[in-house]
């Protein structure tokens, strides 16, 4: 991304945090969608249990994709050589860091959408 890279070079950064941007953003804007899916069509009670699914639909996503994401390493690259995988960019806990990224993503819209309800009410 050439805006995240021009960061880079401006800040001297030692990565493009392009992907960790992403994975966040990826946990906020995913919530309501799932929240409304699981209150419409799969009928779950609206209130903490429809929070709680979508929360955990995306914490488990994002685990998913960790894992489909390393699966191709082993598949496609060098498996002596994982350290240097996709969107690594030489940090060793960035599965981690993107996972919990999407989490927090999706705790802030936890948040945001539970207060939005109370202030409904």
């Amino acid at each position: 991304m050439p805006l995240f890279d021009w960061l880079k070079a401006f800040y001297g950064l030692q990565r493009n945090y392009y992907d960790r941007v992403v994975h966040f953003l990826f946990g906020v804007l995913f919530f309501i969608p799932l929240y409304e899916i699981a209150t419409r069509i799969f009928k779950v009670p609206e209130g903490w249990r429809a929070l709680f699914v979508s929360f955990f639909i995306i914490a488990a996503f994002k685990g998913v994709f960790e894992l489909i994401e390393y699966g191709y390493v082993w598949a496609r690259a060098d498996p002596l050589n994982v350290t240097n995988y996709l969107g690594e960019q030489g940090d060793a806990y960035d599965a981690l860091k993107d996972i919990g990224l999407g989490i927090f993503g999706g705790l802030i819209s936890w948040v945001a959408v539970g207060v939005r309800r109370i202030l409904r009410n």
